[in-house]
């Protein structure tokens, strides 16, 4: 492998994770003196991941739990009630720093309209519908009100998640979704075989 490309795979590979399109290029890239099973074997040696198999944010414990009750939910057939947030990708850095600023946005929003309702005599703390109209007419006396109660009702909302009906159809591509999150880490060798393989018999009993 060239100095040139060993550079390229560096520069790709400096936030830990490579991603499928500039694995395409670097390998595009290549001359026909360099061998692809090196450039791989590279990028092991970097402790870099593609980004098509990159790991989860989930402990295999919690993995495990999610599949099992979406293997039972299957069984049933249909569901209703609330849904496990689906877990982000650990190479999803913008998402948990666009994430982060507007929690640290809302918290700061927060002790502004509390300080607000102070100086009004406002106690108000009646759940989440009672929180949402509070922060409404809190935020009319502030500038940029309309902004801060627009955050503040969208993080809410997140937060107090609705419940949801699903089908069967629905149930597997959830199902289907962890089982390929399971796959990855076979693949990666942070999860058994074997209990990959039983609980891929399980669902495919179901």
């Amino acid at each position: 492998m060239t100095e040139k490309i060993k550079s390229i795979i560096d520069m790709a590979a400096s936030d830990g994770v490579i991603t499928a399109e500039e694995l395409r290029l670097i390998k595009r890239m290549c001359t026909k003196e360099d061998n692809v099973d090196e450039i791989d074997f590279y990028l092991l040696q970097l402790g870099c991941l593609v980004e098509d198999k990159c790991d989860f944010e989930i402990s295999n414990d919690e993995l495990v739990l999610r599949i099992r009750n979406w293997i039972s939910r299957l069984e049933i057939g249909t569901y209703e009630g609330i849904i496990e947030e689906f877990p982000l990708k650990k190479s999803d850095a913008n998402h948990k720093k666009m994430l982060r600023k507007s929690t640290d946005f809302f918290a700061k929003a927060a002790e502004i309209v509390k300080e607000e309702e102070k100086k009004l005599g406002w106690v108000t703390r009646m759940g989440v519908k009672a929180g949402k109209k509070a922060l409404k007419t809190s935020t009319k006396f502030i500038p940029a009100g309309d902004v801060i109660n627009s955050a503040g009702n969208h993080l809410v909302d997140g937060i107090s998640q609705k419940p949801k009906s699903l089908d069967r159809l629905q149930i597997k591509f959830e199902l289907d979704r962890y089982m390929a999150i399971a796959k990855v880490r076979v693949d990666l060798g942070t999860l058994e075989n074997e209990l990959y393989t039983e609980l891929l018999r399980l669902s495919e009993k179901v």
